[in-house]
């Protein structure tokens, strides 16, 4: 079927030693999915020995067509031992075809003073496929965690066919007592990659190992062409840092007129930093700047 939204949907999940899951929305398969209101989902775990928070903005099977020129928001926090935090502003189980954003979606995961507790927050995530994703908007993704890991991602997916983006993508892990992992595009493949904007990563560590990823594609980039921003910055105390604008296994074409900058600092341990980076790269054109520092 279709849904369409110009009002206000609130979920809202509290619990003390047990779970919290709160769903804005959530079905199965959507034919075209339109919001122009709002879609709030809040999850809350508060002196849990075994119990996690888990939120999700829109979690659905498949979704043919996504517009959002509202606000979708995903919020779970979590004191559980040994449990999570997850929030996930737009999950699809299996995909979404086509994907545009005018609005602005966030996701933010916090677990504080847990033991072993971890975080995980998704802007946009599709466990299989998004055919053609396109932001002019903003997609934020935070994560904390205090004596546990965290990992955040703008966007992530298996396979991403074509892929622009025009706004603002962030994603931000900040830990103590754990490791930190965060990346703006998260894929195994994407076809065609287009950035005219902002993408922003930071990992932020105290005791522990920090990862920071600007765009990152497991298997190959056939297109990219970036005449925007993309940072990576990883930061750790005690530990390890690593940042990596732009880690690919392949690239067919590469085109840089922007900028792409990747920051990687530790006090106490070792860092590491790349600009970009893969076993092969078809065709190199860079006519901007591509940084890259190292401090330890």
């Amino acid at each position: 079927g279709n849904f369409t939204n110009t009002g206000i949907i609130s979920a809202n999940a509290n619990a003390t030693g047990s779970y919290a899951y709160a769903y804005g929305v959530d079905t199965g398969d959507i034919g075209s999915f339109t919001n122009s209101g709002t879609i709030l989902a809040n999850a809350k775990n508060t002196n849990a020995t075994d119990g996690s928070a888990e939120a999700y903005g829109v979690d659905a099977w498949n979704i043919g067509n996504f517009i959002n020129s509202g606000t979708i928001s995903a919020s779970a926090i979590s004191n559980a031992t040994d449990r999570a935090a997850s929030a996930e502003g737009v999950y699809a189980y299996d995909g979404i075809g086509n994907f545009t954003n005018t609005g602005t979606i966030l996701a933010n995961a916090k677990n504080a003073n847990a033991t072993n507790g971890n975080a995980g927050a998704y802007g946009v995530d599709a466990d299989n496929f998004i055919v053609n994703f396109t932001n002019t908007g903003t997609i934020s993704a935070n994560a904390n965690a205090t004596n546990g890991d965290a990992y955040a991602y703008g966007v992530n997916a298996w396979d991403i066919g074509y892929f622009t983006n025009t706004g603002t993508i962030s994603a931000s892990a900040n830990v103590t007592n754990g490791d930190a992992e965060a990346g703006g595009v998260k894929a195994y493949s994407i076809g065609n990659f287009i950035n005219n904007r902002t993408i922003l990563v930071s990992a932020n560590v105290t005791n522990g190992d920090a990862w920071a990823e600007g765009v990152y594609a497991g298997s190959n980039i056939g297109n990219f062409t970036n005449t925007g921003t993309i940072l990576a910055n990883a930061n750790a105390t005690n530990g390890y840092a690593g940042a990596y604008g732009v880690p690919a296994y392949d690239v067919g074409n590469f085109t840089n007129t922007g900028t792409i900058s990747a920051n990687a600092n530790v006090t106490n341990g070792d860092a590491d930093a790349g600009g970009v980076g893969g076993y092969s790269i078809g065709n190199f054109i860079n006519t901007g700047t591509i940084f890259i520092l190292v401090s330890a």
